[in-house]
């Protein structure tokens, strides 16, 4: 499950337990229901983890990206910062 998966089911679980009383459950019911939603999700959202770039691939990037000499310090951080974006959205893709 992706995180956009995990927010969701937690919105939808969240705006269930919130209405539940309103369609006749009791207290019992709500709390099971939020414990319940609380298992599955706290697990699920604690394996997500971030990826980060090994210095190796910070110096591949560096090296990727295209310089002239005529470019200024902010445009060619300007690339760098793109590409490292690009490649941690990559790595980071559920």
């Amino acid at each position: 499950m992706n995180k956009d998966e995990l927010l969701k089911m937690a919105l939808e679980a969240l705006e269930d337990i919130l209405s539940a009383r309103s369609r006749g459950f009791g207290t019992d019911y709500v709390e099971g229901y939020a414990q319940t939603t609380l298992r599955v999700l706290r697990p699920a959202l604690e394996r997500q983890k971030w990826i980060h770039l090994l210095p190796d691939e910070k110096a591949d990037i560096r090296n990727s990206v295209d310089y002239s000499q005529f470019m200024s310090a902010e445009e060619y951080a300007t690339k760098v910062q793109d590409a490292t974006e690009a490649k941690l959205k990559e790595l980071n893709h559920d």
